[in-house]
């Protein structure tokens, strides 16, 4: 198995830190690309194709739901959230392939989520 690339479209530097340092360690074989803004996964987006994304609900500049309505996102995904819009979350949950991880979260939950759905 060569190296799964993943997205990780997060706002919050903390949780970025954490996530980028256990994958280091735990799971090596994880390349993870960071962006902070829709507009920064976008840009990320239109050159690079990615095995998994993980994308937090609320952004400075939007939300999920921008992307997953652009059709941006290919492929498995997960939207991290607090808090969201129940009516928004159930109309791209028709459309799209990914599930739903509440915040806050351990990095060893999403870890097992990736390998779940990338199975």
């Amino acid at each position: 198995m060569g190296k799964k690339n993943i997205l990780i479209i997060e706002d919050e530097e903390p949780i970025a830190e954490i996530l980028k340092e256990y994958f280091e360690i735990m799971a090596p074989d994880y390349r993870l690309t960071f962006a902070r803004t829709l507009k920064e996964a976008e840009e990320i987006l239109a050159q690079k194709n990615f095995d998994f994304h993980v994308v937090d609900y609320r952004l400075p500049d939007g939300t999920a739901y921008d992307l997953f309505s652009k059709k941006l996102i290919q492929g498995p995904a997960i939207i991290a959230t607090g808090y969201a819009d129940k009516e928004e979350l159930a109309e791209v949950l028709e459309e799209n392939n990914f599930e739903i991880l509440h915040k806050p979260y351990l990095p060893q939950d999403l870890l097992r989520k990736i390998k779940e759905l990338l199975k």
